[in-house]
């Protein structure tokens, strides 16, 4: 007949705590690694972006970034004069000049990590006018504005002079 371990309720609460104050300890880190994780990736998608326009401005000599940049609308965190950077994706997909093969600026990208879109955010009216290419960041508000030196709140951008 086989023998049965007898763990008594106080036991059982104690191996329930142990595995209680692990799981506080890692969650936590595993979060933050995560979030590091989204914010390399955004920095990353950035970069290829802003490499994408100065590729573009490059090949179009004297051209100022067209005005989808700065067209009117409601956006992520409201702000006037910013637009979905959809509009500069469908501009960046054009094939290169003198490109043999056709290929565009810019690749397909889509969201960034957090599944919101990428934006642009220009000074309307202002012909090759420093910008901002932003991603809102965890909360998905825009914080930053065509005038900023640095992005606020916890977006994460490239700033194009």
């Amino acid at each position: 007949m086989p023998q049965w371990i007898r763990i008594t309720s106080v036991e059982l609460l104690l191996i329930a705590a142990a595995i209680l104050a692990m799981a506080a300890i890692v969650v936590p880190v595993s979060r933050s690694e995560l979030q590091d994780a989204y914010e390399s990736i955004a920095a990353d998608e950035l970069q290829r972006w802003g490499e994408a326009v100065h590729v573009y401005l490059l090949d179009h000599e004297g051209a100022a970034l067209p005005p989808l940049l700065t067209g009117p609308g409601a956006f992520p965190g409201g702000l006037e004069g910013s637009a979905p950077a959809a509009s500069l994706a469908q501009l960046l997909a054009q094939p290169r000049l003198g490109d043999p093969q056709r290929r565009p600026y810019l690749a397909h990208l889509g969201a960034d990590p957090w599944g919101h879109a990428y934006v642009v955010v220009a000074s309307p009216g202002i012909p090759r006018q420093a910008c901002w290419i932003l991603s809102a960041g965890r909360d998905g508000k825009l914080e930053t504005s065509a005038s900023d030196l640095v992005p606020h709140g916890d977006d994460l951008g490239l700033h194009l002079r």
